[in-house]
């Protein structure tokens, strides 16, 4: 899959009724209109991979292949290593970066890589969290993210998505 369609789950469950497409596993979208979903993804309004971990910690399901967990790569708060063993217990294959940083002007993009946020720094972390051990749905939201993308992470293991075709989670 080079650039394709995806839909959010909010539940691991949900995914299994639904195997014609890949799937975004984002349980902290639950907290939020469906109508919101896709605006969601602009502002990381929630801790989401506390959501996640907590939620994995509470569940004996397990993630079909076609399942990707969301994880908010620029997270100053998280234990990668807890999050990395959560996941691989729930049989994940692969990590997305969701939320993600949406394409911005260029004072905008300079003033948050002056925090260390930039689309550069969550691809470097994703690619650095993901490792041998998962592989990889980047989302992008534009041609410049796609090309940084293609540069930092190597074909064998992602996956693309432009944000556009992620579907809204209303049916899960």
């Amino acid at each position: 899959m080079s650039d394709s369609a995806v839909q959010f789950s909010v539940e691991l469950k949900t995914v299994l009724e639904h195997e014609d497409r890949d799937h975004i596993f984002a349980p902290a979208l639950a907290l939020f209109p469906s109508a919101l979903a896709k605006d969601i993804t602009t502002f990381p309004l929630c801790n989401t991979n506390q959501i996640t971990m907590e939620y994995l910690k509470t569940t004996r399901d397990c993630a079909p292949k076609n399942c990707y967990c969301a994880v908010f790569a620029l997270d100053p708060f998280i234990d990668w290593k807890e999050f990395s063993a959560l996941l691989l217990a729930a049989e994940f294959h692969g990590i997305c970066n969701f939320p993600t940083i949406p394409s911005f002007d260029e004072v905008e993009t300079n003033a948050l890589a002056a925090s260390d946020y930039s689309y550069e720094m969550e691809l470097q972390r994703i690619k650095s969290f993901a490792g041998n051990q998962f592989e990889m749905l980047i989302l992008y939201s534009s041609r410049n993210q796609f090309e940084l993308c293609t540069k930092i992470i190597d074909e064998g293991t992602i996956h693309h998505c432009h944000v556009d075709r992620v579907a809204d989670f209303s049916s899960c």
